[in-house]
């Protein structure tokens, strides 16, 4: 069985291109989308249990996500990657 991330690398097909968009987050629902990512691989997938973990939403952020610039990846409709970048 393949991982999220071993089904978003484009296959080496060269008639067959996937695009995978790069972006930073502004909306809420962007963080919100993000936020979900992360509890489905750190809780549901990893089987972690951060404190932040907010089970009842199925979501996972903390007080840095406030001024942390929130990246993305998406492949078509499908978040597939974030990162989080902190200045300063």
């Amino acid at each position: 069985m393949k991982t999220r991330f071993q089904q978003a690398i484009p296959s080496h097909d060269p008639c067959q291109e996937q695009k995978i968009e790069i972006g930073i987050a502004v909306t809420e629902r962007e963080k919100q989308e993000i936020f979900r990512l992360r509890y489905r691989i750190y809780v549901e997938e990893m089987g972690r249990q951060p404190v932040a973990a907010d089970h009842s939403r199925k979501l996972l952020a903390d007080e840095i996500d406030r001024w942390a610039f929130l990246l993305y990846a998406k492949s078509g409709s499908e978040l597939i990657a974030t990162m989080r970048v902190n200045v300063g």
